[in-house]
């Protein structure tokens, strides 16, 4: 992802969403959701380089893929809440983004039940080891 592109194309939509928003509050807020889903897409698409290193380098260490997908999964509800979250407050909804927030960390809480449950296996099955040699 090209930083600089990405500043720069944020600071020329926030000049327009300002003059929208000059002109028709209403179609201002529409803007700035637009311009948000747009760099969120931008920076969206520079992911798979990413993913797809982070999946390499969880290959050659012999780690299940579930952990990369669950990497993946947590961080995608995080965006998405956060995203939501800012576009309430946007709109002047302080109450509504700090629910949206918290309904996104409960996702994240849920996503991670799996994991954690994995976790406690292999603890157990470490102590039984342990305690029955």
């Amino acid at each position: 992802m090209d930083i600089i592109k990405l500043s720069g194309a944020a600071v020329i939509m926030a000049a327009a969403v300002s003059a929208v928003r000059a002109a028709d509050p209403k179609l201002g807020l529409q803007a700035a959701a637009a311009e948000g889903v747009i760099l969120l897409g931008y920076a969206a698409a520079s992911l798979t380089g990413i993913m797809a290193a982070l999946d390499e380098a969880v290959r050659s260490y012999g780690i299940s893929n579930g952990i990369s997908a669950f990497i993946f999964k947590v961080t995608g509800i995080a965006f998405t809440a956060q995203m939501a979250s800012e576009i309430c407050s946007d709109s002047g909804e302080q109450g509504l983004a700090r629910k949206v927030t918290l309904c996104g960390r409960i996702a994240v809480i849920a996503a991670a039940v799996p994991q954690i449950t994995s976790l406690m296996n292999m603890l157990k099955e470490i102590v039984t080891e342990c305690l029955g040699s």
